[in-house]
């Protein structure tokens, strides 16, 4: 039996939404995740795992964050 198993099943379906949104990003910025896990791998710092992550907050904050329009009524508050 494997241990995930035992993960919560909203902690598996919030795993793979995230996986899928940071290929869209590597999508949207021409990268291939071979090449960002090699970076990551290589740079015992740590910085370049620190600036990847970075840019993927701020690429969920624009991109993948909930989408308002002026006709939704949930937005005038």
């Amino acid at each position: 039996m494997s241990l995930a198993a035992f993960v919560p099943t909203n902690t598996q379906k919030a795993r793979t939404t995230a996986i899928a949104a940071f290929k869209r990003m590597l999508e949207a910025e021409n990268v291939s995740l071979e090449f960002v896990e090699s970076s990551i791998l290589m740079d015992a710092s740590g910085k370049r795992l620190a600036a990847t992550m970075d840019r993927f907050g701020f690429y969920l904050a624009i991109n993948e964050g909930k989408k308002v329009t002026d006709e939704d009524p949930k937005s005038k508050t």
